[in-house]
């Protein structure tokens, strides 16, 4: 770990600093091996910490709660209270720490963030303010040894700016109250959309993937419009519907299609299919068809 300082021209009444200093800490954390952190909490100075997953599994223990972060999250919490971090297995992170109030958040907005975890990727970033603050602490995590305390000390301000960002868009897409549901549910949603095609796509499969309890991610549904064994099979429809109005000659034989969608037979496929949109596979292409050749593309039959 590296300590970056920062001078203060006047030392402010309420700040944490010591002799006019303001610290900010910057590192990595690599290993083949799992490991557990344990921190006791930070008295006297109210710290936050910003920890980008890299590779590898994270889980937070803090204050009664489990908080899973699968690699290419992101994870701030607050860190002037006991915490645990358990890496089950190899793994790579970057870590900077910042004074509390420097981030302006409140401590419901940071306990809201602690238990949701900001996806990296551009269908996860609400704006796209995670990312870049990610990258941004990754490299400076790389480098920081090398610069000047000067240099160091203007890295660590840009960050904090980053930080803010993110965590300013992420409760604004979703309140402090709701922020973990949403933000499981979406990660979760995004996943499957990922893996539409995998065999063995299936709740356990998912659950291992995102880090968390099976019990967990049905709790996360629970109040939701499908389970995610039914939201999984919905999607695969959805996609097999597609391929079926797909134009084109010959088509593609609607036993390909469930193979492809990971049906698994042709005969699941068209029951799953005519409970869905109330007619079978070849039934529902020749119906598209039909309306193409009469009407046009408009016409054509859509499902419910």
């Amino acid at each position: 770990m590296v300590v970056l300082t920062r001078r203060f021209d006047q030392h402010p009444s309420d700040s944490p600093a010591e002799h006019g200093y303001e610290r900010f800490v910057i590192g990595r954390r690599e290993s083949l091996q799992p490991e557990v952190i344990r921190g006791p909490g930070h008295t006297g100075c109210d710290l936050v910490t910003v920890q980008v997953q890299q590779i590898g599994c994270l889980e937070l223990f803090q204050g009664g709660q489990v908080t899973p972060v699968p690699a290419g999250h992101l994870l701030i919490f607050d860190a002037s209270h006991p915490f645990v971090l358990t890496y089950p297995g190899p793994h790579l992170s970057s870590r900077f720490e910042t004074p509390k109030r420097r981030l302006g958040l409140s401590d419901a907005d940071l306990a809201a963030l602690c238990r949701a975890p900001l996806g990296l990727a551009a269908t996860d970033a609400p704006g796209g303010g995670a990312s870049v603050a990610a990258a941004a602490i990754t490299q400076l995590a790389r480098v920081a040894g090398t610069l000047s305390a000067r240099a160091g000390a203007l890295m660590a301000e840009v960050i904090v700016d980053l930080v803010r960002i993110a965590a300013t868009e992420q409760l604004a897409v979703y309140p402090s109250s709701d922020l973990r549901h949403r933000g499981v549910v979406q990660q979760v949603s995004d996943y499957i959309d990922a893996h539409l095609r995998d065999a063995d796509l299936a709740p356990a499969a998912i659950a291992a993937a995102r880090c968390m309890s099976l019990r967990a991610l049905h709790k996360a549904f629970e109040n939701e419009p499908a389970t995610v064994h039914r939201l999984i099979q919905q999607r695969r429809l959805e996609h097999a519907r597609t391929d079926l109005g797909a134009p084109g000659e010959p088509p593609i034989p609607v036993a390909a299609i469930a193979e492809r969608w990971g049906f698994g037979s042709a005969s699941l496929f068209t029951r799953l299919f005519r409970q869905r949109f109330g007619a079978s596979p070849s039934e529902w292409r020749r119906a598209r068809r039909d309306s193409l050749d009469i009407w046009g593309p408009d016409s054509a039959p859509r499902g419910g």
